[in-house]
């Protein structure tokens, strides 16, 4: 009988899948979230990545609240690498045993005019994503030479800081960064040159994690990035160029790896060569190469075995405007590559992408089909998208977007990695991978208005509804073995389910004095996640502003309480043959709430920034096993040679 009730429970959720679908199509998307820099400056931001925690489109999870495991609007879990960075339409790569790390980027937060979140399915330069994009748009230089850099840094209160554990002891002196970037550029009429140089650290002295750490290095309980970038860019009157590289070095870096209990320390390199091309707009090129190399750090007790990883991405689009019906039709190749000596390799992984977008315009709508089929490892992988705006009304629009996407499981590089080279790690510790689906389909649809409310606020409001089908997940089985057996562990799971919810915008300016602006997001969820996400969301800012150098902020961000499996090492268990046990942690729902200002002077080419973090003083954890938050103090200035 139970199961009777459970199979009629799936058949009324996938029929409530099918009639939204339907629904949201025939109504007529364009949800993005925009972070402007005015967004960042006033907030505690200390590293460009922070700005995460404060949009509702994106969950976040952090051992050490320096490298950000991310889901955009429910696409995908914390692992899963299938969103993608970009900055000014290069592709970019940053890629740790399987894991993006946004901060290993060579970028300053004064480089960016604005970050866009798209949180749907969509095709960017070339670039199809159906996990989410951040497409990260930097500042267009001033004519003529231009010199400008920062100097921010921290200190958060009660820990006993790192000095505690050296000869010069003393208390409460836990330093928070430094982040220091220096930039030289020179813009003339079509074009630009640009340079920067990067230094970042970061202190592991919570005790949450600090024994993690002692563990497995001599080394200084940090992070310590120095990084350097240049940026070419040329616009013809029939050509534009656009040139991009970086080159980033990191040690010690401590990367958190679920399934091995712990932080391990590595030293990375990250090289990045990009070259995009365009022909009136007609016909466009793209040329991006990533590598990451990870080396053992020189001070290490335990490491991880060393590799490079070289990915190369080959794209080009054609955009047909003259036709009936305009469209846009690209080819993609991708491949990875694993060189190393000491680990199994998987050798070359390669794939094939074409996409095509169809635009359909009338007079109070617009419609875009949009169809990706990825070849790889000979199956073929299909994407569609339907998106509708419509204008209704006199300022409201109506969006609506629905998607069927067929995802590649071991394309994915979380799991392309730790089944491919990163295999004998995991045969090391008693981990094996079982078999899985080579595909899993995920349904997803918005549907949702924009508009303005009593002439002064506006406001969005939008339903979302995910439906996927044979995902995987890692777990352990012990939990469920009996005492007297041996524990039995099965790295990846599968399931089905369905997770539905409502964002809410709410976006108010008074005499452009007062600029506030509320989300928030309520989700359901029926799946059997391994990382279940917080039901509740909201973030709230207000910014005071009397003239245009002085502004004070307040931002308040809430999350209910939510849940994490994970595998937890046995501390009875010494030397590398470590045992693991499943735990389930419940994370704490709270508020966050910060208060800061910023002063302009010098003729606005001096900016001076301070804010405190965590008012209230309450320990907030993003993973049970992470850092506390702690009551902090941020502060820094930027500076301009010219004027802003």
């Amino acid at each position: 009988m139970d199961g009777y009730i459970l199979k009629m429970i799936k058949i009324i959720y996938q029929i409530i899948v099918i009639v939204f679908l339907y629904v949201s199509y025939c109504f007529g998307s364009g949800f993005n979230d925009t972070v402007r820099l005015y967004d960042l400056l006033n907030t505690s931001n200390f590293r460009y990545a922070d700005f995460l925690q404060y949009s509702v489109n994106v969950n976040v999870s952090s051992t050490d609240f320096y490298h950000w495991r991310i889901s955009i609007n429910d696409l995908s879990d914390y692992h899963e690498n299938g969103w993608v960075i970009m900055i000014d339409e290069h592709l970019l790569k940053p890629l740790i045993y399987g894991e993006k790390i946004l901060n290993q980027l060579a970028l300053s937060s004064m480089l960016i005019d604005s970050i866009e979140i798209i949180d749907s399915p969509e095709l960017i330069s070339g670039n199809y994503s159906d996990n989410g994009i951040i497409h990260i748009h930097t500042v267009k230089p001033k004519r003529g030479f231009n010199l400008y850099g920062s100097v921010l840094a921290g200190n958060e209160s009660g820990d006993p800081g790192p000095y505690k554990y050296t000869d010069k002891s003393s208390p409460n002196i836990d330093k928070i960064g430094y982040d220091n970037s220096f930039i030289i550029e020179y813009a003339f009429r079509s074009g630009w040159l640009r340079f920067t140089l990067f230094h970042q650290q970061h202190t592991f002295t919570d005790t949450a994690i600090r024994k993690r750490i002692t563990s497995t290095t001599e080394d200084w309980p940090g992070a310590n990035k120095i990084a350097g970038s240049f940026d070419f860019q040329h616009y013809g009157k029939r050509w534009t160029h656009s040139i991009s590289s970086a080159l980033v070095s990191n040690q010690p870096y401590f990367l958190y790896i679920d399934v091995l209990g712990r932080e391990y320390p590595m030293h990375l390199t990250y090289f990045q060569w990009s070259y995009a091309g365009n022909r009136r707009n007609f016909f466009k090129w793209y040329v991006d190469y990533n590598l990451n190399q990870i080396r053992q750090c020189d001070n290490a007790i335990q490491s991880l075995e060393p590799y490079d990883q070289h990915t190369v991405d080959l794209r080009t689009e054609f955009v047909l405007d003259n036709l009936i019906l305009p469209l846009r039709i690209g080819y993609q190749v991708s491949g990875d590559a694993y060189i190393s000596d000491d680990i199994n390799t998987s050798g070359n992984i390669f794939s094939q992408s074409i996409n095509l977008e169809f635009f359909l315009n009338r007079k109070n709508s617009i419609s875009k089909l949009l169809l990706s089929f990825m070849y790889f490892d000979k199956k073929l992988a299909l994407n569609i998208s339907l998106q509708n705006k419509q204008k209704i009304w006199n300022r409201s629009l109506l969006f609506s977007q629905l998607s069927m996407s067929q995802r590649h499981t071991s394309r994915d590089q979380f799991f392309q990695f730790w089944r491919g080279p990163g295999r004998s790690l995991l045969s090391e510790h008693g981990f094996d991978l079982p078999d899985y689906p080579d595909l899993y389909t995920f349904y997803s649809g918005d549907i949702g208005i924009k508009t303005t409310l009593f002439s002064k606020i506006k406001t969005d409001i939008r339903f979302f509804i995910n439906h996927q089908q044979e995902h995987w997940w890692f777990k352990s089985l012990s939990s469920e073995s009996a005492e007297d057996l041996e524990p039995e562990y099965a790295l990846f799971k599968f399931y089905n389910g369905t997770g539905a919810g409502l964002i809410i915008n709410l976006n108010h300016r008074f005499n452009k004095v007062i600029h506030q602006k509320l989300s928030l997001k309520i989700r359901a969820l029926e799946k059997n996640s391994a990382d279940n996400f917080p039901a509740i969301k909201l973030v709230y800012g207000i910014n005071y502003q009397p003239d245009q150098n002085f502004v004070l902020f307040t931002n308040f961000i809430y999350r209910s309480r939510s849940y994490r499996i994970h595998y937890q090492l046995n501390p009875e268990c010494e030397g590398t043959e470590q045992s693991a046990f499943v735990a389930k942690n419940i994370l704490a729902g709270g508020v966050w709430g910060e208060a800061g200002f910023n002063k302009w002077c010098w003729n606005r080419r001096l900016l001076v920034r301070v804010a405190i973090q965590n008012i209230a003083n309450k320990q907030l954890q993003f993973h049970p096993l992470g850092m506390n938050r702690e009551m902090s103090m941020i502060a820094g200035i930027y500076f301009w040679l010219k004027g802003q």
